[in-house]
């Protein structure tokens, strides 16, 4: 399954780079930086920054922008994401502009400018516009865009006419004061993604496409809590985001199932986690330990869900050696034991949301529905939390987020 960031370090940000990063974040969202320190993701995005501005501070509409102080921002975790498609741009700009990020980061910020071709994404149907997505590199001196243009003039040199006019010359000498020699600088490549594989869109409500490049024909599936808004017209397969489109995802190859004893072991303890940090207590990472704290406390043991007693049931079944069957299963543990068969970001992605005791998963996927449910959560169900995944609670609203500044 996909693979989370969290133990990796953020980038921190402090110093000179603070100034940088303000000016970046005001030529880009037009936001002024509330933080004197922060720490920022491989976008640059930052939870602490998030806190103050809103969990969407870099994000207008369909265009979502980054701000890049330093290559060795790379290393840093993806953290916030509003596409699926976000992470494999971002990696592209890292890898394929690695020279002129060098060059530039020596005196400025990059902005990175990652459009989809809509100035807005509010529901299904401009979901399903998305046809291509580009990412474009600037600065908030413009550098990039200036270094163009003068190079564009310098190839116009050789035609007498512009070497007499004096306007045209004064033009290049104003570019040159700002930019310098062109030609040392390295500009870079075009970044393009198609956006006709499935993806993921995080909008006010939650959308998925799916779209199998080996059946080019067949009419994309679209997911979504709410289907009838969906146009008649539009050639699409429309399903309703709720508990039973397991067995959907599952006819159509999109999901397969994990029937090993390993796999049914991990749900089974998850579940065991989750029911003893809502009864708040903390559980044991042992599971032998955890089983005695499940047996000491027969308060905690009614809390255990129909879900956990019916997949200990068919762990016993394969351990005695019966054969598999998804059919003895509810809807809710055939998703419990469901892994992504094709097209795996985005179905990690929806695995997470009907697996939420799976925290792993849940964090790193969706941190609104944890930052939305956060205050009914038991002391020691935040505790663990912010001690497995210490960067989550740092991005959640400590008060209503900022407008632009003027």
């Amino acid at each position: 399954m996909s693979k989370t960031p969290w133990s990796n370090p953020l980038f921190a940000v402090s110093g000179h780079l603070v100034a940088r990063y303000a000016a970046a974040l005001k030529s880009a969202c037009g936001l002024d930086c509330p933080l004197p320190d922060f720490k920022i993701d491989r976008f640059g995005w930052s939870p602490q920054l998030a806190a103050v501005l809103g969990q969407d501070y870099m994000t207008c509409e369909a265009i979502r922008y980054g701000i890049i102080l330093s290559p060795d921002q790379a290393a840093a975790p993806l953290i916030m994401r509003r596409f699926s498609y976000e992470p494999g741009l971002i990696t592209k700009v890292y890898q394929e502009a690695h020279t002129t990020l060098l060059h530039l980061i020596e005196h400025e910020p990059v902005i990175v400018e990652i459009d989809n071709g809509l100035a807005f994404c509010r529901n299904v149907t401009d979901v399903l516009a998305i046809t291509a997505i580009h990412a474009t590199l600037t600065t908030p001196q413009d550098t990039l865009n200036k270094t163009t243009q003068l190079l564009a003039l310098a190839q116009g040199l050789h035609q007498e006419s512009r070497l007499l006019d004096d306007n045209y010359i004064q033009s290049m000498l104003a570019l040159v004061k700002q930019v310098g020699n062109p030609r040392r600088r390295p500009l870079p490549p075009a970044f393009h993604m198609k956006g006709t594989s499935s993806f993921w869109a995080e909008l006010p409500s939650p959308v998925y496409v799916l779209r199998d490049a080996q059946a080019s024909q067949s009419k994309p599936i679209v997911i979504t809590i709410r289907p009838e808004q969906v146009p008649l017209d539009i050639p699409s397969k429309v399903l309703d985001l709720d508990v039973d489109l397991v067995d959907h995802l599952h006819a159509a190859g999109y999901l397969r199932y994990m029937d090993t004893e390993a796999f049914f072991r991990k749900r089974v303890a998850d579940l065991e986690r989750d029911t003893l940090l809502n009864a708040n207590i903390q559980p044991s990472e042992d599971s032998a330990a955890r089983r005695r704290q499940l047996a000491r406390h027969t308060n905690v043991q009614a809390l255990l869900p129909p879900l956990y007693w019916e997949l200990e049931g068919e762990l016993k079944r394969v351990q005695a050696g019966a054969p598999f069957s998804a059919t003895r299963l509810s809807a809710e543990g055939r998703w419990a034991v469901s892994a992504p068969a094709r097209a795996n970001e985005v179905m990690v992605h929806l695995l997470a949301r009907f697996v939420r005791y799976d925290y792993r998963l849940l964090s790193f996927h969706h941190q609104r529905i944890i930052q939305a449910e956060w205050l009914r959560y038991s002391d020691a169900k935040r505790e663990y939390l912010a001690a497995h995944f210490p960067y989550l609670p740092d991005s959640f609203a400590t008060q209503p987020p900022a407008t632009p500044a003027s």
